[in-house]
Order: structure tokens, then C-alpha cells, then sequence
């Protein structure tokens, strides 16, 4: 995958290259943040060139950092005893606790989109990697317009996404997950100045 979304974005001759960029970088963070690093991803990411300084950094940090820590450092963040250092929930975000309204809230959105929502997953619906699943599907295999796009990304995505990439930037002592934090922080720069907002 080559991309360059920043040459691209006042190309209307290449929306549907573009499309399927924000498709694929949006997969890239779901994949980052769901699991724990395998080696199927980072042949995966070895493969992705995107034009930004922050991608390349976390691609030369993750291809040159045994699995092993890697996955270390996810347990660390999102698992822990019990429960990690962060919780990447939106309702967490946005309530202040897990199981709240805007989980009830998202939820109708993904169905009005009609998706359906999937029973046997272990994270709640409003994990980050599955928000940003969502927001893939809706540009890659819904096709929806960019003002649906817009629609979802703002209350969804915007309204608590900075937050938790700071918070992830932030935390102390650890080597390859901020990496994460930063391109996020560029892609989701990127998505308001593409959607307008």
C-alpha cells in the first residue's frame, strides 16, 4: 500500500485512491490496538508506506522489537491485573464509565448504518479498534457518503479520540506504544481537514 494522503486530499481525481487509503489506515490502528502484536501484522506493516514522518518511526520501532516485548508493553497499557492502564472505551471517555449511554448510543448508530452488531466478541462495541472498524467498513464496504462519514467520525471518533491519544503519549516508560499514540494523532488531523471540520 503506498499512501499519500497529504498529496492527495485536493485531488478529487483520486477519491477513490483516497477512500481506499483511509480504509486501509483505519484497519492499520484497529489492528494495533485490538491485539497484541503478531508477526502477520508487522509483515503487514513492513508492506504499508505511508507518507507521514510518524509512521515511518513506529514501522522502524516495531520491525527492529522482539514480539515479546511488544506484547509486554500491550498487556501492560490494555490488560493488566485485571485491568490496564488505559481504557480504550468511548463510553469511558465520554461517562466516565464502562457499559454507559454512549455505548447504548453507538450502538444505534451501527445498526442504523446496518451493520450487525457482533455477539460474540469479548470487547464491548465501543473499544477503539472496533469504532475505527466501523468507521473502515463505512468507507470500504458501505460506501457511505462523506457527510454519513462525517456524521459517525464527529460523534463518535472526534468527540473523545484526542484524549485517549494523549493519554496513550503520556504514560511513562514505555518504548513502542506512544509510536501508536502519534500517528494516530496525525491521521485523526488529517481525517477532520479531509471531512471538513
Amino acid at each position: 500500500m503506498k499512501t499519500t494522503i497529504n498529496d492527495t486530499i485536493e485531488n478529487t481525481d483520486s477519491f477513490c485512491h483516497l477512500e481506499a487509503e483511509r480504509s486501509n489506515i483505519y484497519a492499520l490502528l484497529s489492528a494495533l490496538l485490538v491485539a497484541p502484536i503478531d508477526s502477520n501484522l508487522i509483515n503487514i506493516i513492513n508492506n504499508c508506506n505511508i507518507d507521514t514522518d510518524t509512521w515511518k518511526v513506529l514501522k522502524d520501532n516495531f520491525n527492529h522489537t522482539n514480539l515479546e516485548s511488544l506484547d509486554d508493553e500491550y498487556h501492560r497499557l490494555f490488560i493488566g491485573l485485571g485491568t490496564g492502564e488505559l481504557l480504550p472505551y468511548y463510553s469511558h471517555y465520554l461517562a466516565g464509565c464502562l457499559m454507559g449511554k454512549p455505548l447504548s448510543n453507538l450502538r444505534d448508530d451501527i445498526r442504523a448504518m446496518g451493520l450487525e452488531l457482533q455477539t460474540t466478541q469479548k470487547d464491548p462495541t465501543d473499544h477503539i479498534a472496533g469504532i475505527f472498524e466501523v468507521m473502515r467498513l463505512s468507507i470500504s464496504e458501505l460506501s457511505l457518503s462523506l457527510d454519513q462519514q462525517k456524521v459517525f467520525f464527529e460523534k463518535n471518533i472526534a468527540s473523545w479520540v484526542d484524549n485517549f491519544f494523549n493519554d496513550l503519549s503520556e504514560i511513562q516508560e514505555i518504548k513502542h506504544y506512544h509510536l501508536v499514540a502519534y500517528f494516530g494523532q496525525w491521521f485523526m488531523q488529517t481525517e477532520r481537514r479531509y471531512l471538513n471540520l
